[in-house]
């Protein structure tokens, strides 16, 4: 990587925060370090190059301007990299934006708390690529235009690769960028159109994309080529379940589940529940069943990434399951439901999150009861075995 001498820029004014112009966004999470010190990103962010008109970075070659540029102060490092599968050799910007978005993050996630984060500078001509009702996500090709530019405040420790390329909030990005565009497109005589349909299978598509990737991880771009395969994992967020944190759901899986071949027993009328402050998790069944902790985490992982984590969208409970099983009452569907391709669950089981409890979290009415007999079990979660009537 490029270092900040490298370029020879050295100045003494901070980066005024510039905020980012939707569809570009910011993301504050601890994956991308903790116990950042806000002077030391100051310091850092005066290395940054100084600028306002448009230059053109090169990336991976040896001119003045280059990417990726990593600057690092004490417990501060910044990142400016492209992201995509475009093999792009330049991108144009000017270098007051990429500064702005220092300060945008120092503002958002390193002042208040300490925490690390990123910021998206250029997301909109990707936006508007996978918005056209034409485009293809079969071959994970993708022309140099949809190209973007991520800046990651992070530590050494916890340096992760591109998020531009690897975090599930830029594929939440794009599914939500295709559902919008399918809800204006058209409708002839109350029909469908083709163009309409395929913005749809996209939307789909993107949220099964980000149900296979993981923050912090480096095995799953974006930019993989997405199959439209129909699939029957259902996960929906619905608001009535209140408003779970991130970190304590973070909290729940690390310490909550247990080994990936560890089996559990579930039957109706049998609530396990897992709990880390804010974050509880509710697991039931419409009949006997044995699941596996592999089973529950990936489908947690998927609900949590489109309800809990998702970038754009407060923070709300959700649930899980496989098929169209009646397992909510009508009045509480929810506002927002999409598939993904993981089918982790077997048909009858379902995972609900949840800040507070309401009626629809259950898959068995009678587990509503105040009578349930609570038992403690292993890999801390608890029990609720409810008569049935």
């Amino acid at each position: 990587m490029a270092s900040a001498v490298a370029n020879f820029f050295d100045f003494t004014t901070w980066p005024a925060p510039i905020m980012p112009t939707p569809p570009d966004f910011y993301l504050c999470d601890r994956i991308y370090g903790s116990g950042i010190k806000k002077q030391d990103c100051k310091d850092a962010g005066i290395q940054l190059p100084h600028g306002r008109t448009d230059v053109q970075y090169s990336v991976g070659t040896g001119m003045s301007y280059m990417l990726p540029l990593t600057v690092e102060i004490g417990t501060c490092m910044m990142t400016v990299e492209v992201a995509g599968g475009t093999g792009t050799q330049f991108f144009t910007t000017t270098p007051q934006k990429i500064r702005g978005m220092a300060g945008w993050v120092i503002k958002q996630c390193v002042r208040p708390s300490g925490l690390g984060g990123f910021v998206t500078l250029g997301i909109d001509q990707f936006v508007n690529y996978i918005s056209n009702p034409d485009t293809s996500y079969t071959n994970g090709r993708y022309p140099i235009s949809t190209a973007f530019i991520t800046l990651t405040v992070t530590n050494k420790q916890d340096r992760k690769p591109s998020p531009g390329d690897f975090d599930p909030s830029v594929a939440l990005l794009a599914a939500q960028s295709t559902n919008a565009a399918w809800k204006n497109a058209p409708v002839p005589h109350n029909t469908d159109t083709a163009s309409r349909v395929k913005l749809s299978e996209s939307s789909r598509a993107w949220i099964r994309q980000s149900a296979a990737m993981k923050r912090g991880g480096d095995m799953t771009p974006y930019w993989r080529a997405i199959p439209l395969a129909s699939d029957d994992m259902v996960y929906e967020c619905d608001d009535t379940l209140g408003h779970p944190a991130e970190v304590d759901c973070s909290q729940l899986e690390y310490s909550q589940l247990g080994p990936d071949l560890d089996t559990i027993q579930v039957e109706p009328g049998i609530v396990r529940f897992l709990t880390s402050n804010t974050c509880n998790v509710a697991i039931t069944a419409t009949s006997a069943l044995v699941l596996n902790w592999l089973q529950i985490r990936t489908a947690l992982d998927a609900l949590l990434n489109v309800c809990v984590s998702h970038p754009l969208n407060t923070p709300q409970g959700g649930r899980a399951y496989y098929g169209t099983q009646p397992l909510l009452r009508r009045s509480n569907r929810i506002r927002q439901q999409a598939t993904t391709g993981l089918n982790a669950l077997p048909p009858g089981a379902n995972i609900t999150v949840y800040a507070q409890p309401n009626e629809s979290w259950q898959s068995d009415p009678v587990a509503e009861q105040k009578t349930c007999t609570w038992q403690s079990v292993l890999h801390g979660g608890d029990v609720a075995s409810c008569p049935k009537t």
